[in-house]
């Protein structure tokens, strides 16, 4: 399987539009599912905590809870995707990955039209957003953190 280089990833980020971008940078900052990262509300985003609690999904449009127990979770949010979440901040009750008409973004049309459009601009194989939630433990592993 693939596994982008950090100057590969940096291009990619790099050339993508939103909302691909923040849903990206999303994944890899904090190693949330694609799913968990979508259902996100802005009332789940603490930024004076500099945290954001998964309290539950969307997948192929249906709302529902995190996998499991253990997945509604606390997360820290580092300052890149904080000063990315701070710029963006809407009203508490709306989606941070929204729609023009307010709905939860679908993730799989967002990759087929922004994130594979960049990878095949880029010559790199196609990705999908599971790719960039793996990064996550990746970038930490090598940075020696959890």
């Amino acid at each position: 399987m693939f596994r982008p280089s950090p100057e590969q990833l940096s291009k990619v980020l790099e050339q993508l539009p939103e909302p691909a971008y923040s849903l990206s940078l999303s994944l890899v900052g904090t190693g949330l599912r694609v799913g968990e990262a979508v259902g996100l509300k802005w009332e789940d985003v603490d930024f004076s905590s500099r945290t954001l609690t998964v309290r539950r999904d969307v997948w192929h449009g249906r709302i529902g809870s995190p996998k499991d127990d253990a997945s509604e979770r606390v997360v820290p949010l580092g300052p890149v995707l904080l000063a990315n979440l701070k710029s963006r901040a809407k009203q508490p009750q709306r989606w941070v990955f929204e729609t023009s008409v307010e709905t939860p973004i679908d993730p799989h049309n967002v990759a087929q039209r922004q994130l594979h459009a960049v990878l095949e601009r880029l010559e790199l194989p196609k990705f999908s957003w599971h790719r960039f939630r793996k990064l996550h433990s990746t970038v930490h592993g090598s940075a020696g953190t959890d």
